[in-house]
């Protein structure tokens, strides 16, 4: 569930199947897999949204180096008189617009918060490229898991006859006399052990 991003209630019971035989399955490229998996895997898209966030936080830790600019705009109005009404009728209005800025010399805080930032930033970076190799390395090894698994599989079907064969070899030397009903018995036991083998391979196959 944590893979496929779901919540851990949600329903993720496999579908019901036949146990069959065939093992023609036909897998894509290596790097159609490994582009599906980088696209999809929900760790890798975590460490995405935390990169955008480091980068985020450096442009912010830059932008508090900038110096700080002011634009001000102010209105005025002055006026003379003997009382305040006629200074008011008489006075002169006027718009002021002046632009101002500071940088202070002490930024050695600010500084190491960018420091900080940028370090984050390539640190989230090479965890990304980290684990989009492991995704990948899952993905090789899981196709070289079927590779070996479908060789396994051929190589127990040819146990399994071996051991029928086995168990007619010893039903034939019990019907003559040549052979005890121990012999039947382990050959049974040897068929049945090849045959569960082969079931376990072919579960771990389709699965």
């Amino acid at each position: 569930r944590l893979t496929l991003g779901l919540a851990p209630s949600a329903p993720v019971e496999p579908e019901a199947r036949p146990l069959v035989d065939d093992v023609s399955l036909e897998i894509e490229p290596t790097e159609v897999l490994t582009a599906k998996a980088v696209a999809s895997r929900l760790e890798l898209a975590e460490t995405r949204d935390q990169i955008h966030d480091s980068e985020s936080g450096l442009a912010l830790a830059r932008q508090n180096l900038l110096p700080q600019l002011d634009l001000n705009l102010s209105w005025s109005k002055l006026g003379f008189g003997p009382t305040y009404g006629d200074a008011n009728q008489a006075s002169d209005s006027r718009w002021n617009l002046s632009v101002s800025s500071s940088y202070p010399l002490e930024r050695s805080s600010d500084r190491a918060n960018r420091a900080i930032a940028e370090l984050d930033l390539a640190a989230r970076k090479r965890a990304l490229a980290q684990r989009e190799q492991e995704v990948e390395a899952d993905v090789r090894a899981a196709v070289r898991s079927l590779e070996r698994l479908r060789k396994s599989i051929d190589l127990q079907r040819k146990s399994v006859e071996f051991s029928s064969q086995q168990l007619r070899l010893a039903s034939l030397r019990y019907q003559r006399g040549l052979a005890s009903n121990f012999d039947v018995i382990d050959a049974e036991g040897s068929l049945v052990s090849a045959r569960t083998a082969l079931v376990g391979l072919l579960t771990d196959f389709h699965v």
